[in-house]
């Protein structure tokens, strides 16, 4: 091929920007070849010049992303990635060859990090929704599966695309035939109906001490002044019940901590307007907790054990024990665990435990953020054109042109 000689005499009169002129039209008079294409990007990229090189190998994945044999694709898209971690197309695509090759567990959850940080940044893609849930299936994680699934049914719901949606929650019972929720969202089971409190006294029903369904007529006076405080007291309340929009939020919250989405599960909490809701309190210490962040979960935890301390106790002694974990010199959950039965005391050390654990190992769970870079290699018939080496003496014969000089520390001067 005379262009390839002329590239090899360009490179050993150290003539670089003329020598990748060479490649580039090597790679553009024959682009059904993309090996080719993939040296020049490979040239580029052993010159530092990723950004270039970058843009030669997203050419590259066009030219096999159809192929039927994924494996050329793969290792093409798998330099991509390295180059240029932040391409959603790319990893999205890539994501689908592992699936479709059965890649090794290591290489699906490398591009599974990078699909969940695109994630946070696009909450309601439906197909990257699609991607995440058959990663997570291919990782034997179904119960994260089913809550992708559950929240990509509820974003087409209020899409008004219903069929996409039942289609969705069809997907779920094949994963989880008797789910209830499902079956129910299907209505192919009916919900269980609210316990009735008609008649029983002492329920949830009553409020300040009487049954509101009675007469009013058998109210009495002092009835009637334990029902103002009782307003009163609901009026401080007011910001602890979580209603409306918040209501929504919460929900969503929840699901992005099912399927590890922790800063997009805090960015919403975040937004809540009754933040001093125990039930947004408790999520929000869970999300901390898993982020790492135990200054700020120990902050939620003691305001909750004080709340519970008295009107829960149970619950209290749970947190309380979440408190020690994380702070063993805690006053406050030494005072409610030393006064307070402990029921499964030791049951609820093992959990806590666990979950600690667990914590702890997210970020080995997954592999580090940086991408370990593997040059591509090629076959005989396509061996690479300039090595290394050639190319180190290269970029030394054009400094030695331009009077740089390498100065040795034994010569004499």
């Amino acid at each position: 091929h005379q262009l390839d000689r002329l590239s090899k005499l360009q490179e050993a009169a150290g003539n670089i920007e003329a020598m990748l002129a060479t490649l580039q039209r090597m790679a553009d008079l024959d682009p059904s070849s993309w090996t080719y294409r993939a040296h020049l990007a490979e040239t580029l990229s052993r010159l530092g010049r990723k950004s270039e090189a970058a843009a030669e190998l997203r050419k590259v994945t066009v030219l096999l992303e159809h192929e039927h044999d994924p494996t050329d694709f793969i290792r093409v898209a798998e330099r991509l990635m390295f180059h240029d971690p932040d391409d959603v197309d790319n990893s999205k695509k890539l994501a689908e060859a592992y699936l479709r090759s059965r890649a090794p567990e290591e290489k699906l959850k490398q591009v599974l990090k990078l699909l969940l940080r695109f994630l946070q940044n696009n909450p309601s893609d439906p197909s990257l929704l699609q991607l995440l849930a058959r990663m997570f299936l291919a990782l034997s994680k179904q119960d994260s599966a089913v809550n992708v699934y559950r929240e990509l049914a509820r974003i087409y719901r209020e899409q008004g695309k219903i069929t996409e949606s039942e289609a969705v929650l069809e997907r779920i019972l094949e994963i989880l035939p008797q789910d209830e929720e499902t079956l129910i969202a299907l209505g192919r089971k009916k919900a269980a109906p609210a316990p009735s409190t008609d008649g029983v006294k002492g329920t949830s029903a009553r409020r300040g001490g009487r049954d509101f369904s009675e007469p009013i007529e058998e109210i009495s006076l002092e009835e009637l002044e334990e029902i103002d405080d009782i307003a009163e007291i609901e009026e401080d309340d007011r910001a602890q019940i979580v209603t409306g929009e918040d209501v929504k939020k919460l929900e969503e919250a929840t699901a992005f901590f099912k399927f590890s989405l922790y800063d997009q599960s805090l960015e919403l909490i975040q937004q809540i307007g009754a933040r001093q809701a125990l039930s947004v309190l408790e999520l929000e210490k869970d999300v901390y907790m898993r982020l790492g962040k135990k200054e700020e979960a120990l902050a939620i935890m003691e305001m909750l054990a004080s709340e519970w301390e008295k009107s829960d106790p149970l619950k209290a002694q749970e947190v309380a024990q979440e408190i020690r974990l994380v702070s063993p010199d805690s006053k406050l959950a030494d005072r409610i665990l030393s006064s307070r039965p402990k029921v499964s005391a030791a049951s609820a050390d093992e959990d806590l435990f666990n979950i600690l654990k667990e914590i702890e190992s997210i970020e080995s769970d997954m592999p580090s953020e940086e991408l370990v870079e593997q040059p591509l290699t090629f076959s005989e018939q396509a061996e690479s054109i300039h090595s290394d080496e050639e190319l180190e003496q290269a970029m030394l014969q054009r400094d030695a042109s331009k009077g740089i000089y390498e100065i040795d520390d034994d010569d004499d001067l």
